[in-house]
């Protein structure tokens, strides 16, 4: 070694001194012109030893882990591209090295470092020194590289493009280095968590890129190495289909050989083997090999069913190659339906160029698949239509038996599948097809008023994946509400309409009185003088609800899609104040919704009641009564100032559907407390009056559902202290009942409710959330409260909400394990600060260190920048804090960066260091530039 300068020495030292150091002169390294000038020294000084490999660390979230890169890896994955391009031996093989001991390092406990980083970077140096320097079994090293848990997507993109690609473009004796590389990517071990029985054998590389990797080089390998890569190949592909059931039903995992649509493309794993095998075989008997072809003449006698249909495609591919071969093997265990794609194709493909002995053995190896003695019909059945499945190959090639047997079979076997050649064919369709009449059709029949007459009496014909009844209904629905006028005259009870088409005309003209089109409202009030006296005709008619509902045999209009609809129209007049009703209108609509109220079943209990309501028939009928009451009450004030008067019809219907609020009616529970809001507009002391029974205490089932359905009334003060007149917000926290999104919205009212001074710490309502058996409860409510953006609290909230953080904290600490996420979200109050005092620090310094979880972590350093300048000493200490749980992958929008730089200038500087020394363990440069900024600026 020659002998260094004082300058370089001293460079040398100054990385020792630690990781950031280090990091700052390899940096400084590998934008120099000569980086390779100092490799040996700093080998020497140990700064390439593998215990400086960094090992995983824990990251913020629990049970997550960050793996930092080694800032060693940068300066020798250049300079290995350096002695490459230089040809330089000696130093790839110190490269080498270097390489072979950070692999088989292993700590005192026996254990590798596990850092996929260092992983990659390795097969790197790996594939970019000279290639003399590395020997063959330096690629048993893969081994190691592809056995990380933390993944090996990176490790083998570097053995694709680095490895493979580099040495196969390479001679014969560097190709042949790749074969424990590929023996290790290869490798298949048992998949303890694989869901499927018979497919246990996963491959240790990750599958995607491993099928790329093939994918880029099977041909190669294949041409360059031979039988030991073939050998390989198939060996992972007899072991992937080795299970008993899945030997013998091969073409339900990989449909063809060759590339064909049928193929799974997200199964990467036999995509990657089959494929890879397929490629490697044909691109070695290109190479004119003789031993190829004995090679393929074994393959179709093996035992395995994959590899004799991979022989099979080898052998169509390459014809003039291996024809010879396959006459050989024309017998009847050659046509195993399990051949059958591959086997078809050769036949269709090649047979005209078979001899005529060789076709006369076809002939007969098919026909003595059918035993003489076999008596059974149902198996003389299936051997037949496999007979025919070969048969279908030799159609119409010139051979007057084949085409005489076929004819027989066809006769026996009836209509011939659309896939042949495949025994089983996946296709993806949408929608219902095509409507067997267009939108001009159907306008023309509505003009001639032979619509009714020409739907009825039309029989579809059904193929597969359609349904022509349903894509005629949607035409239907789509032409009335565009044409709606021309279809009024179907409005009479006395037609006789079949169920389908009147449902189509129903929805149809329920969709024209929604729309906002120019010249509508004209067309609305047409449609509702003839559509409203009609649905209370037919919601009145005993027959229609005694009527049998027919069951389709696919998604097609029944009877029963009438009553919603018929309930529909009463909630869409009724929420439109621009289309007028008379009053008589309103009561026929009313009497509509009634009628079908009556008639139709509620809803059973459900997680979310609130969707099952507004989809249940009865839900939609109780819904449009509810809303046909709030059209009389505003019609009724904007006439005579009140309406008190004018909704007193509907209170008797209301107080007999409450009354049915007990274990049933779930739907009545829902809507009602969805229009709670509404109901007190209508009448605040029928509803005050009626709140034991809107939320009956004793029917639990029912009191749930009304607090689900609050969920989508308004939050206001009032709505909020006649429920606390009552104590409902306790009482419904109190039950096991109200759960899921119902709960997690009442919690939200009660958060605002205390914002609002409507609700205090020591309420019953919020000290049920202080206890160990409501955790998820008071998460809820500390996180709802931190979601409040900053601007959106006035300044008397403020101390409320900080003194909910102050409590919560003193509550989490009790136990900071089983309460974290209370933690992490307190800290998010930091928000409401403009500065910090004393007192805020006795709940924020015990919370900075869980600031980091739960997605805390760039709003909390938002934060401590905001407040850096105004309070630095308690920035500091919350800083350093946040910093013993929180190790960034990066600095978004330099916040941390910016609490550092405000901290050193005022007066915090060893704070400030001390922070830098620990972020710049993750290797972001940002911070060691930083760190490097703030000593020289104290050096000067």
């Amino acid at each position: 070694m020659a002998e260094l300068s004082a300058n370089k020495k001293s460079f040398v030292v100054y990385m020792r001194q630690s990781d950031l150091h280090a990091a700052r002169g390899f940096d400084l390294l590998i934008n120099s012109d000569a980086p390779e000038a100092l490799f040996d020294e700093l080998n020497g000084a140990g700064l390439f030893d593998p215990d400086k490999n960094p090992r995983p660390q824990p990251a913020e979230q629990v049970g997550f882990f960050r793996i930092p890169p080694w800032v060693a890896l940068g300066y020798l994955t250049l300079v290995a591209k350096k002695a490459g391009g230089s040809n330089d031996v000696e130093l790839g093989e110190k490269l080498m090295s270097v390489v072979r001991r950070i692999t088989a390092y292993r700590d005192a406990s026996g254990q590798a470092i596990d850092n996929y980083h260092t992983y990659s970077a390795c097969a790197e140096i790996v594939g970019s020194v000279p290639m003399q320097c590395v020997r063959s079994e330096d690629l048993e090293m893969t081994e190691q590289w592809l056995s990380s848990r933390w993944g090996n997507d990176t490790v083998m993109t570097v053995l694709d493009k680095h490895i493979f690609q580099r040495f196969l473009a390479a001679d014969v004796s560097e190709s042949a280095k790749l074969l424990p590389a590929l023996r290790h990517c290869t490798e298949l071990r048992l998949d303890p968590s694989a869901v499927s029985e018979s497919r246990k054998l996963r491959p240790i590389a990750d599958e995607y890129w491993l099928e790329q990797l093939l994918a880029h080089n099977a041909a190669a390998l294949g041409s360059k190495c031979g039988q030991p890569c073939i050998d390989c190949l198939l060996d992972r592909l007899r072991s992937l289909f080795a299970d008993e059931y899945v030997s013998t039903h091969t073409w339900m995992f990989r449909a063809a050989i060759e590339n064909h649509g049928q193929n799974a493309k997200w199964d990467h794993v036999t995509n990657a083997f089959t494929e890879g095998s397929r490629d490697a075989l044909n691109a070695w008997i290109l190479t004119g090999d003789t031993s190829a072809v004995r090679y393929v003449e074994e393959m179709l006698t093996n035992d395995a069913q994959i590899i004799r249909r991979v022989g099979i495609n080898a052998v169509r591919e390459n014809w003039e190659a291996l024809s010879a071969s396959f006459y050989s093997t024309i017998e009847p265990r050659l046509f195993d339906i399990g051949h059958l794609h591959e086997l078809y194709l050769l036949l269709s493909e090649k047979f005209t160029s078979f001899s005529q002995p060789a076709q006369t053995r076809v002939l007969e190896a098919i026909g003595q698949l059918e035993d003489e003695s076999t008596t059974d019909e149902d198996e003389l059945k299936r051997i037949r239509y496999v007979q025919r499945n070969w048969l279908l190959a030799l159609e119409g090639k010139g051979n007057a038996v084949a085409d005489a047997d076929l004819a027989r079979l066809n006769a026996l076997c009836g209509p011939v599948r659309e896939h042949p050649d495949l025994l089983s064919y996946h296709t993806t369709k949408w929608g219902f097809g095509p409507s067997p009449f267009s939108k001009e059709e159907l306008l023309a029949f509505a003009r001639d008023q032979s619509l009714i007459t020409r739907l009825t009496a039309f029989i579809p014909e059904r193929t597969f994946g359609n349904s022509p009844l349903k894509s005629l209904n949607d035409a239907l629905v789509g032409v009335v509400s565009e044409y709606p006028l021309e279809f009024l005259w179907t409005l009479d009870t006395s037609l006789a309409i079949d169920r389908r088409t009147q449902y189509g005309i129903l929805a149809g003209l329920i969709q024209a009185l929604d729309t906002k089109k120019q010249g509508a409202a004209k067309e609305q009030l047409e449609i509702v003088a003839r559509l409203t006296p009609y649905a209370k005709a037919v919601a009145a008619d005993e027959s229609f609800w005694a009527e049998p509902a027919l069951q389709p045999e696919v998604l097609e209009p029944t009877k029963d899609w009438i009553p919603p609809k018929l309930a529909e129209l009463g909630k869409t007049l009724a929420a439109n104040d621009e289309i007028p009703l008379s009053d008589s209108q309103k009561v026929m609509l009313l009497e509509t919704s009634l009628s079908v109220l009556q008639h139709s079943d509620g809803i059973a209990l459900s997680d979310d009641p609130m969707t099952s309501a507004i989809n249940n028939t009865r839900g939609i009928s109780f819904e449009s009564l509810l809303q046909l009451l709030l059209r009389t009450c505003r019609d009724a004030d904007a006439a005579s100032g009140g309406h008190s008067t004018a909704w007193m019809p509907f209170a008797p219907i209301l107080e007999n559907e409450l009354r049915g609020c007990t274990g049933q009616s779930f739907e009545v529970s829902t809507l009602i407390g969805c229009y709670f809001a509404q109901l007190l507009y209508v009448d605040e002391g029928w509803t005050t009056s009626k709140l034991d029974q809107i939320f009956p205490q004793e029917h639990p089932e029912n009191f749930a559902c009304a607090i689900s359905g609050l969920s989508f009334t308004p939050v206001g003060a009032k709505v909020y202290e006649i429920l606390l007149s009552a104590n409902i917000p306790a009482r419904a926290l109190r039950m096991p009942q109200v759960k899921g999104s119902g709960r997690e919205r009442l919690i939200e009212r009660i958060a605002v409710a205390y914002s609002w001074d409507l609700e205090s710490l020591d309420s019953e309502a919020m000290e049920f959330m202080f206890q160990e058996s409501a955790l998820d409860d008071l998460s809820e409510l500390v996180s709802t409260v931190a979601r409040w953006s900053s601007s959106s609290l006035q300044e008397d909230q403020r101390p409320r909400a900080t003194a909910l953080a102050r409590k919560a904290v003193q509550f989490g600490m009790a136990s900071p394990s089983t309460r974290q996420k209370i933690l992490a979200e307190s800290a998010k109050f930091i928000d409401y600060l403009p500065r910090i005092s004393a007192e805020d620090m006795d709940w924020l310094l015990p919370a900075a260190p869980f600031a980091s979880s739960y997605h805390g972590a760039y709003g909390f350093a938002e934060s401590l920048d905001r407040l850096a300048a105004e309070s630095p000493e308690e920035t500091a200490q919350l800083l350093e804090a946040f910093l013993t749980q929180y190790q960034p992958g990066y600095d978004y929008q330099d916040r941390l960066q910016s609490v550092i730089r405000k901290l050193d200038s005022s007066g915090q500087r060893p704070v400030a260091l001390r922070a830098l020394d620990r972020l710049v363990r993750g290797g972001l440069r940002p911070f060691l530039e930083l760190y490097e900024e703030l000593v020289s600026r104290r050096l000067n």
